[in-house]
């Protein structure tokens, strides 16, 4: 069964209202609540005026737009720390069980990465995010709610080894 894409932008808006799959019947869209959830959304276009659509061969660089923005927006501040997951995959943003490394900054210029049961080392890795050095992974901020969630995730890992 094939997938289609299709994004959804708003005048005079530059973040994507959502992205919208369909598969055979079921349509679902990921919008700036951060998750895929059943959607009508195709259906309402025509009577949105403000709304255009766009087919899609691949959503990850949109998603990722979506996801970074939002969760910006949400957990940036200029308060510390600051935390943020890390992932391989750029599609792999819309799914924080799918983080495989865990930052925190703690100041200006003071960053470190959890290495496992409640330890953090010294780290230059979201520098080297930021900078463009390591342009094939894709970082996001979280909450320190959801920064503990991953590093239990992380923790299970670490003990199975994987």
């Amino acid at each position: 069964m094939t997938t289609r894409y299709t994004l959804i932008s708003v005048a005079g808006q530059r973040l994507p209202h959502a992205v919208v799959r369909v598969t055979g019947e079921v349509e679902e869209a990921f919008t700036h609540n951060l998750r895929w959830e059943p959607s009508d959304l195709l259906s309402r276009v025509p009577n949105e005026s403000d709304w255009s659509t766009r087919e899609l061969t691949g959503p990850e660089d949109h998603l990722v737009s979506i996801v970074r923005t939002i969760r910006g927006r949400r957990h940036h501040s200029s308060v510390y720390p600051q935390y943020y997951a890390v992932f391989k995959d750029a599609a792999d943003v819309v799914d924080l069980d799918k983080a495989y490394l865990l930052l925190r900054e703690r100041g200006r210029y003071h960053e470190q990465k959890y290495t496992g049961i409640q330890t953090w080392s010294g780290s230059d890795k979201l520098y080297r995010l930021t900078s463009g050095r390591d342009c094939l992974e894709e970082y996001v901020s979280v909450s320190a709610a959801e920064a503990e969630q991953v590093q239990r995730r992380l923790d299970q890992r670490y003990q199975e080894g994987t």
